[in-house]
C-alpha cells in the first residue's frame, strides 16, 4: 500500500511536468525533466514512508542505478507508442504500465537486497535490510511523573507483587522454561539481561555468568550465590572467553544497540553452543491486547498514567526486529511460538547455533 502511494505521487509528478512541458520542448526533454523531479520525491518518500529508513547517499546511489534502467526503459517505451501512433498526451499511460512494476522490483531489490560477502560490508548491510538502519536505538525520556513511579512498579512487576503482574509471571513462566531446557551441569552459561536472576530458580546448577548493568535488581536476591562472574556489559567480556549456553530471557526487547549484542554473543559461544532468547511477542496485536487488558488497566488505575509510555520507553525492539537480527549473525535459527501464529501469540522463544563469525567480525569492526 505504501509503495503504490508512493508510486502514483511519483507518476503524477512525472506526468503532470510532462504534459506541461510537452506543449512548448520535446517530448524526450518534456519526459525526462519530469522524471528527474520524481525520482528525488520517490526517493525521500520511499525513505521516510514506505521503508521508514533515514535516506543515505548509499541508497540514493542504488536507487539511482535502478531508476537509470527504468528511465531508458521508459524512454524507449514513449518513443515506441508515439511511432505507432498513440498520441503525445496519452503516450506515457501505456509506458506507465511496464514501467512501474519493473520500478517495484528494482527499489525492491535497493531497499531489501540480501546481504553480498562479496560486497562491501556496510552498504550490504544497509541494502540487507532496513532493519539496521534503525540501529542504535535511542530511548525517549520519561516525564518527572513516570520518573518518580518506574523503580517501583519495575520492581513490583518483576516480583510479581501486584495481581496482575503475579499473572504476568505466570504465563511469563513459558519463556524461562523454554530457555532452561537446554540447561546442563556441565555447560558453562552466560546471561544476558539478568536482572532480578528469576531465570536462576529453572536451571540446573552450573558455572553461571551474567551481563546485567543494574546490580540494585540483583543485590538482595537470595540466587546471587550461584553466580560466577558478573559484567556490567557484554563488551567488557574477552572474546577468547567461551561459552556453552548464551541466554537472554525477556532482554532483548530492551536493548537499544542489539545488533552489536547479538554480533557479540556469536565470538563467545563455543563452536556446539547455542544462544537461547525468549522474548514478548513486541509488536503484535495479541501481545498488545494483552498487555492493555492487564498490566495496562491496573497501571492506569493505580497511577493514573498510560503504562503505553512505559511500553515504549522500555521495548524499544519488535519481536520481528529481533528475529531478523538472529537470522543475520546464525546460520541456524529455529522458532517456538506460545500461540497460533506470529501475530496470536504472546511470546516467542528461538534457539540458535552456528554462529557466522566472520560476518559477526566485520560488522563488530564497522560498528564498535
Amino acid at each position: 500500500m505504501r509503495f503504490s502511494i508512493v508510486g502514483l505521487v511519483a507518476t503524477a509528478i512525472t506526468y503532470g511536468l510532462y504534459y506541461v512541458l510537452q506543449k512548448f520542448i520535446n517530448v524526450n526533454i518534456a519526459y525526462t525533466i519530469g522524471y528527474v523531479v520524481s525520482f528525488f520525491c520517490n526517493f525521500y518518500l520511499t525513505s521516510y514512508f514506505t521503508f521508514k529508513v533515514r535516506p543515505s547517499f548509499v541508497k540514493l546511489f542504488g536507487l539511482g542505478g535502478a531508476h537509470v534502467i527504468n528511465y531508458l526503459l521508459s524512454i524507449g517505451l514513449l518513443n515506441f507508442f508515439l511511432y505507432v501512433g498513440v498520441s503525445k498526451t496519452l503516450a506515457p499511460f501505456p509506458v506507465f504500465a511496464i514501467a512501474i512494476p519493473a520500478n517495484f522490483l528494482l527499489v525492491r531489490f535497493v531497499f531489501k537486497s540480501k546481504y553480498n560477502n562479496q560486497g562491501n560490508m556496510k552498504g550490504n548491510l544497509i541494502l540487507q535490510n532496513s532493519v539496521f538502519e534503525r540501529f542504535p536505538k535511542r530511548r525517549s525520556k520519561l516525564s518527572e511523573e513516570y520518573q518518580k513511579i518506574y523503580v517501583k512498579h519495575y520492581e513490583e512487576n518483576r516480583i510479581g507483587q501486584t495481581n496482575m503482574s503475579f499473572l504476568s509471571q505466570k504465563m511469563e513462566s513459558w519463556l524461562h522454561k523454554c530457555v532452561a531446557k537446554s540447561s546442563d551441569p556441565k555447560k558453562r552459561t552466560l546471561e544476558i539481561g539478568a536482572g532480578t536472576l528469576n531465570q536462576l530458580q529453572y536451571e540446573k546448577a552450573c558455572v553461571y555468568d551474567i551481563v546485567e548493568p543494574f546490580k540494585e535488581l540483583f543485590e538482595n536476591s537470595p540466587e546471587l550465590n550461584k553466580i560466577n562472574k558478573i559484567y556490567d556489559d557484554i563488551f567488557d567480556i574477552d572474546s577468547n572467553e567461551k561459552y556453552d549456553r548464551i541466554t537472554s530471557c525477556a532482554c532483548f526487547e530492551h536493548i537499544t544497540n542489539l545488533p552489536e549484542v547479538v554480533a557479540k554473543t556469536c565470538l563467545l559461544l563455543n563452536e556446539s553452543g547455542i544462544m537461547c532468547a525468549s522474548i514478548p511477542n513486541e509488536g503484535r496485536f495479541l501481545w498488545k491486547l494483552g498487555y492493555k487488558l492487564t498490566t495496562g488497566l491496573e497501571f492506569k488505575r493505580k497511577y493514573k498514567l498510560d503504562y503505553e509510555v512505559i511500553m515504549r520507553y522500555e521495548h524499544v525492539n519488535t519481536a520481528d526486529e529481533i528475529e531478523t537480527i538472529l537470522k543475520f549473525f546464525y546460520k541456524k535459527v529455529q522458532r517456538k511460538l506460545f500461540g497460533i501464529n506470529k501475530t496470536f501469540a504472546f511470546y516467542r522463544y528461538y534457539e540458535c547455533s552456528e554462529p557466522l563469525i566472520d560476518k559477526a567480525n566485520q560488522f563488530l569492526k564497522l560498528n564498535i
